[in-house]
């Protein structure tokens, strides 16, 4: 089996594309509805955009 170079890391970076885009919204429009406070971390990264070469 042949895998180009850079395969995994488009995957990953259409994968967080469609989840910014699509479940992100709603699940961000969510927690701002019940108050709950967004901490520095994974979910504020989640928020801004990724550059090339990201994990």
């Amino acid at each position: 089996m042949f895998v180009n170079a850079g395969a995994r890391e488009m995957l990953l970076q259409g994968e967080r594309q469609r989840c910014l885009t699509e479940p992100w919204p709603e699940i961000h429009a969510t927690i701002l509805r019940l108050g709950l406070a967004l901490k520095a971390g994974s979910v504020q990264a989640a928020l801004q955009p990724q550059s090339s070469g990201c994990s």
